[in-house]
């Protein structure tokens, strides 16, 4: 095995969900073992269990953590037109006391 505290890595992820995790780590000689993480809100649950993880592999060096997440499902999202709620909510609107004139048959 080799024993560097210099290096660089890249990987992602993807599920069948349309959800991808990106990882990228970078290491550099150092002193001291200190891990500095960058991760999206949605994965900050993940921070201790990933610097316990990290130290269990590296006794030293400073490590650079970058995590995204990108949920693409949430991109897919389409409006349908829905002729019977667009009426009601036009019916309600002219019924409105400050309602706006355009719109409404008075």
């Amino acid at each position: 095995m080799i024993r560097s505290m210099t290096g660089f890595g890249h990987g992602e992820v993807s599920n069948d969900k349309n959800q991808k995790v990106t990882v990228e780590m970078k290491s550099v000689n150092h002193r001291y073992c200190d891990i500095s993480l960058k991760l999206p809100k949605k994965l900050a649950m993940f921070e201790a269990n990933i610097r316990n993880i990290m130290k269990e592999y590296a006794s030293r060096g400073k490590i650079d953590i970058y995590v995204s997440y990108e949920d693409l499902s949430e991109t897919a999202v389409s409006l349908h037109y829905n002729q019977a709620m667009a009426e009601e909510y036009m019916q309600d609107h002219c019924r409105s006391p400050r309602q706006i004139s355009r719109g409404c048959n008075n």
